[in-house]
């Protein structure tokens, strides 16, 4: 037998090198489902070479996608985009590559979407809409018509629907087929779910307020330091780990008007939605984090309030909470203090508030409330607390703990 020789070695990591500048084109197919019209599905595309992609849909017609597998017609009608590397738009389809055998029976007309397109190497992202969300500017950056609309479809009736009506009047489903084909690779990214901003005290449904705190969950939100931006005003970001982001809404965001709101991973942008901003969104943090139970409140010498530690009538108890809108700048003694009032209730029984304000050396996001507890409050271990600003009450079912002393 030949003895192995250096020169071998050396052939070898050649032949190597020419086979590792190969690149193997495949296709590759994607389902699932919207919630709501104005979603988005973002596809991330690698060529390292030259080619001619196809990039198609087949959910509202049905048929055979690229794995085999035979597509149910009756979903949405789709757009798809695609745009480069740096961002700008490459190609936009609303209507165009259905064969004769591609209908829907049952409105007789196939409205799938598809885009062949000679691309050189580099990353593109595919995007898919529904039909009437389209691009509006030139790059991925700028939102498509209907961003943060949600269901901009109506049924024949003009009444607002549940999303999902085509121009023939047919109800359809959110279910979507794709195919990208002769890519080197294709991934489906980041999924948004706009329902999934809550606000960080009570849990509800968040809504852009001033030094409001906001959670964002997503099952699939990658998991390091993301950003965010509130019609183009950087938010400060409280946590960002997987699965969730916590954020203070900017203080200079104009109340009244809607607002967009991004969430970037890195120039990725991942999110975008459009937003009113109200005046107030006010909510009061739990012992539990859970929006309901026992308060995030301390007693008159800052010690813990709870069953175990009542709060006596009389005495000052500190509440905190989020959300109650814009701050005055400091005052003589530092302090900011809201630029609206706040009133309260324990147990239903009015109660003063001696101080309501930003909390010094913390995030605009946490608002402090020094209250005084009524010398006709009702005691007990869980006694309901509530703040309220410019009309609007914080969560229900908050309590603190109220003994006679």
């Amino acid at each position: 037998m030949r003895s192995f020789k250096a020169h071998d070695f050396t052939r070898l990591l050649a032949i190597g090198a020419v086979f590792a500048g190969f690149s193997y084109a495949a296709d590759f197919s994607f389902s699932g489902a919207f919630q709501q019209d104005d979603e988005r599905r973002n596809f991330t595309v690698t060529l390292s070479k030259s080619a001619v992609i196809s990039v198609r849909t087949l959910s509202f017609g049905g048929g055979p996608n690229a794995a085999g597998a035979v597509v149910t017609p009756g979903g949405f009608d789709p757009t798809l985009s695609i745009f480069n590397g740096s961002g700008s738009l490459v190609a936009v389809n609303r209507d165009a590559g259905c064969g004769s055998a591609s209908r829907e029976p049952i409105t007789s007309y196939c409205w799938d979407s598809r885009i062949d397109a000679s691309l050189t190497p580099g990353t593109y992202q595919v995007v898919l809409t529904e039909s009437e969300n389209l691009p509006l500017g030139p790059t991925v950056s700028i939102p498509f018509v209907y961003d943060g609309t949600g269901n901009f479809t109506a049924s024949p009736s003009g009444s607002p629907s549940n999303g999902f009506w085509d121009y023939s009047l047919h109800r359809r489903t959110g279910s979507f087929s794709l195919d990208i084909r002769n890519v080197d690779s294709a991934s489906l990214g980041f999924v948004p779910h706009v329902t999934a901003l809550t606000n960080s005290a009570s849990n509800l449904a968040g809504q852009l307020a001033p030094n409001t705190a906001l959670t964002y969950y997503a099952p699939n939100l990658p998991a390091r330091q993301l950003t965010i931006r509130i019609n183009g005003l950087g938010a400060a970001i409280l946590y960002s780990g997987s699965g969730q982001i916590n954020f203070v809404v900017p203080q200079d965001v104009p109340v009244g008007a809607t607002a967009s709101l991004e969430i970037l991973d890195g120039s990725t942008l991942l999110l975008s939605t459009a937003l009113p901003v109200v005046v107030a969104s006010p909510a009061i943090f739990t012992s539990s984090g859970q929006g309901t139970g026992q308060g995030a409140i301390l007693n008159r010498d800052s010690s813990a309030n709870g069953p175990a530690n009542a709060a006596a009538r009389g005495s000052i108890i500190q509440v905190y909470g989020t959300g109650f809108g814009a701050a005055l700048p400091p005052d003589a003694g530092g302090l900011r203090r809201l630029a609206l009032g706040v009133t309260a209730t324990i147990g239903g029984v009015p109660a003063q508030v001696d101080y309501a304000g930003l909390v010094p050396n913390s995030t605009p996001g946490l608002q402090q409330f020094n209250v005084v507890v009524p010398p006709n409050a009702p005691t007990g271990n869980a006694i309901s607390v509530q703040l309220t600003i410019e009309g609007i009450a914080s969560q229900p079912g908050v309590t603190v703990a109220i003994g006679a002393q």
